[in-house]
């Protein structure tokens, strides 16, 4: 299956890309070249950068490979995203019209925005269950 990733930085696009070519899927991945990992690129089928906001060329990519489902892990630093953001009409329009900037809101507004483009955003334990911290005993919680 093929697998689309959106990856910034850290270790889980790295975590997520080896476990998923150990099962036989094949990962086209979009980067950012201020946070994600270049060692992604020997786990990938292709890593494609871009820059924060170029959201037209981001479909365009997934489209092209024909990816309908994928997975955002890893971070973007803050500090970083206005020095090194470039949004394109879409991104524009998507910066607009997203008033609230809370990150919960802008993911679940990126997510619609990709779904109405017939990508679906998948969990992020999609292939990773085992980094899920299992339900607790909330009596021994003092």
């Amino acid at each position: 299956m093929n697998i689309g990733l959106i990856a910034g930085g850290g270790q889980f696009p790295l975590l997520f890309a080896a476990k998923a070519a150990e099962q036989g899927h094949r990962i086209f991945a979009v980067g950012f070249k201020s946070e994600t990992d270049p060692a992604l690129a020997a786990l990938v089928e292709d890593l494609h950068y871009l820059y924060v906001g170029q959201i037209s060329r981001l479909i365009r990519y997934f489209n092209i490979h024909g990816i309908t489902r994928v997975i955002m892990l890893g971070s973007i630093q803050k500090t970083r995203v206005f020095k090194d953001i470039r949004p394109d009409l879409k991104g524009l329009s998507f910066i607009a019209k997203t008033a609230i900037t809370h990150d919960g809101t802008v993911l679940t507004a990126f997510s619609d925005l990709l779904l109405k483009h017939g990508i679906t955003i998948m969990p992020s334990t999609f292939l990773l269950p085992e980094l899920v911290s299992p339900k607790g005993d909330r009596k021994s919680v003092v």
